[in-house]
């Protein structure tokens, strides 16, 4: 008669395979670099470029001290490029900014008549 034979089979191990996989990762990401500019303030303050404006035919006063009873040095009409390189002070209820126009001509100009330069 035919004989049985036991066939071993592969038994589950209880373990996972464990599959290895390697990665190469750069060690640092290069940034992008940005060329500095330079940066407007953004209020008036020392080192500004002013412009004149809202004076019409009027004009703006470039006067000696602040102050509207300071003496009048020059007029410059609306459009005029200044440059802050003093102030604020307060007087005669007003702010005042001593600018310069690059023109022979510093003195004193009341705030409410200058607005940043683009």
């Amino acid at each position: 008669p035919p004989k049985a034979t036991a066939t071993p089979t592969k038994a589950p191990t209880p373990w996972p395979t464990v599959t290895v996989m390697v990665v190469t990762v750069p060690t640092s990401i290069p940034q992008p670099t940005v060329a500095p500019t330079a940066t407007k303030p953004a209020t008036i303050g020392v080192g500004a470029r002013v412009e004149v404006t809202g004076t019409g035919a009027s004009r703006l006063r470039i006067r000696q001290s602040a102050g509207t009873n300071a003496v009048t040095l020059k007029l410059v009409p609306d459009g005029t490029k200044l440059v802050v390189v003093g102030g604020p002070e307060q007087a005669s209820g007003l702010t005042w900014w001593k600018v310069d126009d690059q023109a022979g001509t510093v003195g004193w100009a009341a705030a409410e008549y200058l607005k940043l330069a683009p």
